[in-house]
């Protein structure tokens, strides 16, 4: 039988602590969301690691977490030498994917981010998704019920777009698995985007839906199209036109 989620010999929430330092910056002085949703990864790191499914482990037995979906909310950004909480909790999953929510506040408790994602087990070697209720059993953690909410709702593509940005996966954007991190995705979306759009507007929500790998050496085009105060993006793989990954951006004027 499938463990129950209340044991609580499994943490199913981890918080860590951070500071805001010259590396995470952007112009302006603000933290780059990137890095906020890089800290939030680490966080996820340590908290695999305590429930027992960490990378070394599933390294072992030809196994690794994907991550397929992300919702991400910014109500602000820190700045330098900022004190930030980072939690994260497993608010449920199914028999194919891993729900994980992430929560960054200020040292006043007042929220700078929210994110909500959903991850699949994958075999490293056939690439194929692996179910969670059988893996529950043989690492020992809880299989959660569905949770009440989801992050399903539909990331819109378009047939065509407007604009193009060229770029090339390089060894730096590679992660302990030897893909591009997902991070890098979002790095690259938002490099595609005019400086002065960037800088005179603010960032309020983010989907994103990662639908195949990149690996060293791969080219890619970042494509995208603007709605209103909605931006639709779509980073396609250059050889083969494969689409990589779709999401959609929401901005304001940077004096909302």
């Amino acid at each position: 039988m499938n463990k129950e989620a209340s044991d609580e010999t499994v943490p199913l929430e981890w918080e860590e602590e951070y500071r805001i330092e010259f590396r995470h910056l952007g112009p302006g002085g603000q933290a780059r969301v990137p890095d906020l949703i890089g800290l939030s990864q680490e966080t996820a790191w340590k908290h695999a690691e305590a429930m027992g499914v960490g990378y070394s482990r599933l390294k072992r037995n030809n196994l690794m977490f994907a991550l397929s979906r992300e919702s991400i909310d910014l109500k602000c950004r820190p700045t330098y030498g900022d004190k930030i909480t980072i939690k994260t909790r497993l608010p449920g999953m199914t028999r194919l994917y891993f729900y994980r929510d992430f929560l960054i506040e200020n040292i006043s408790s007042d929220p700078i981010l929210e994110v909500r994602s959903t991850w699949t087990c994958l075999d490293t070697e056939t690439r194929r998704p692996r179910r969670l209720d059988e893996l529950s059993e043989k690492f020992e953690f809880p299989f959660l019920k569905d949770p009440s909410t989801d992050i399903n709702s539909r990331v819109r593509e378009l047939s065509t777009y407007e604009h193009q940005h060229s770029a090339a996966v390089r060894p730096s954007d590679l992660d302990v698995n030897s893909h591009a991190n997902n991070v890098q995705y979002l790095r690259w979306i938002l490099d595609s985007l005019p400086l002065d759009f960037l800088t005179s507007r603010k960032l309020d929500n983010f989907e994103v839906k990662y639908r195949a790998e990149l690996s060293c050496g791969d080219g890619l085009v970042v494509e995208r199209s603007e709605l209103d105060r909605t931006i639709l993006h779509r980073i396609v793989r250059e050889d083969d036109r494969e689409i990589v990954a779709l999401a959609e951006s929401v901005w304001s004027s940077g004096n909302d």
